[in-house]
């Protein structure tokens, strides 16, 4: 017998009911459940199995309580695979912005921000595919191949914010957004062409899974702290941290394989730029908050961090700013989640 092979098989068979479960679509596992236990020798737990008429939710967990007891090592690669993997960031005072006025970055000014826990790569492939099936969500095409541990592009802010509330959803943690797609935001989101324009409401004090604001990731980039001046997040020298236009080729790279910064969170700097829940203003800096700040109240345009593939040193600095409308999506902009502390 080939136990490499039978290996092989088990391990894809498990991935495969694995994402039919994350994703909601029960049928699939009920189907093919007893063809893994078989192979795993645990016909016994066919016994757990959830009845149809089960509540969503406890079918979830008995699938996977189930993966769990066959090959717990695997569904532990498989939860890291699919979710982000978070990284706790304490709290302390940090001096945000540039000294100077280049790149739209304004002055430097001291900022408090309070622990909290942010994603230790960007959002990749595998995990928002997942979303997406299990949404029924068109996943863009790129004009590359889909490769999975890439970072997610061609997301635009909705999205990411959707994404945001399913991962809650996941965990069964509250909600960091309320969304109405049924009413058009006019009064925040200044942007009278935005095609989309859902209502979308920060929820206070929860810890739910959301996107970073602007200050915490300035923070989390320069190492928290614990930070170097650094002019990229974990050096000075760009080719240890990031993948720009000038090393990294046409298109995203598989995240963490970069040197990490000293929080050892990844591709902070260059890969994808990433998306803020600030609404931005060239002038916020200088009437900002000193204690996480949450950006403006209104705007056109959210705020972008991080630089990306496309473009060059100058621009994936841990000071650079950009910004872009809700709406918009393109090959250089995908997001990672962040989570409050409570």
């Amino acid at each position: 017998m080939n136990y490499n092979k039978d290996y092989k098989i088990k391990k894809i068979l498990f991935e495969i009911l694995y994402f039919f479960n994350e994703s909601h679509q029960y049928q699939e596992v009920d189907t093919h459940l007893d063809s893994m236990l078989l192979l795993y020798n645990k016909i016994e737990l066919s016994k757990l199995i959830p009845k149809d008429n089960m509540d969503s939710n406890k079918k979830r967990d008995i699938y996977r309580t189930i993966f769990g007891s066959c090959d717990n090592e695997l569904f532990s690669f498989l939860e890291k695979r699919y979710y982000p993997e978070m990284v706790d960031v304490n709290g302390d005072t940090f001096m945000m912005g540039a000294k100077d006025s280049i790149r739209g970055v304004l002055q430097s000014h001291k900022v408090k921000i309070s622990g909290f826990q942010i994603a230790k790569t960007e959002t990749t492939y595998w995990q928002y595919k997942l979303f997406c099936v299990a949404n029924k969500k068109e996943l863009r095409y790129t004009g590359w191949p889909l490769e999975g541990d890439n970072p997610a592009v061609n997301v635009n802010f909705y999205n990411a914010v959707e994404y945001s509330n399913w991962v809650s959803k996941q965990q069964n943690l509250p909600l960091a957004y309320f969304v109405d797609k049924t009413i058009k935001d006019t009064f925040s989101n200044k942007n009278k062409n935005d095609n989309i324009g859902w209502t979308i409401k920060n929820q206070p004090n929860n810890i739910g899974y959301r996107l970073p604001y602007e200050s915490e990731w300035e923070y989390a980039a320069r190492g928290g702290h614990n930070q170097v001046p650094y002019i990229y997040s974990g050096s000075n020298n760009v080719d240890e941290v990031a993948w720009y236009s000038s090393y990294g080729g046409i298109k995203t790279k598989p995240v963490a394989r970069k040197k990490p910064n000293s929080l050892g969170l990844f591709d902070l700097s260059g890969n994808a730029w990433e998306w803020c829940w600030d609404w931005y203003a060239t002038d916020y800096y200088s009437k900002s908050e000193q204690t996480n700040p949450q950006g403006p109240g209104i705007g056109i345009s959210k705020v972008l961090r991080g630089g990306s593939w496309g473009y060059g040193p100058s621009v994936v600095k841990v000071d650079t700013r950009a910004h872009q409308y809700l709406d918009h999506e393109d090959f250089y902009t995908g997001f990672r989640l962040a989570k409050s502390k409570f």
